[in-house]
């Protein structure tokens, strides 16, 4: 048996050589679950992968502006209320 390469990303991924007709998965869990699997071309899960990090992205800049935002108005209106809240935020 050959160990397949897991892929650097933040789903649980491995790439499948096309020449193989047969995989053989062993998994150990502590908990018992379901486990669904889903077989796509790298070129899908690459798309996938990358809108994903785009919308964490956007997602974590908008977070941060609102944080920010809220930190200055409140040091304009001299409002501690508005200042903490952006600490909370």
């Amino acid at each position: 048996m050959r160990k397949v390469q897991r892929l650097p990303s933040a789903f649980e991924a491995y790439t499948i050589d096309s020449s193989n007709n047969r995989l053989y998965l062993d998994i150990n869990a502590q908990v018992q679950r379901s486990v669904t699997f889903k077989v796509t071309p790298l070129g899908d899960f690459q798309k996938y992968v990358s809108v994903h990090t785009l919308m964490m992205s956007l997602f974590i800049g908008f977070c941060l502006a609102l944080t920010l935002y809220v930190g200055m108005l409140g040091t304009s209106m001299q409002s501690l209320g508005f200042y903490s809240y952006s600490f909370f935020v």
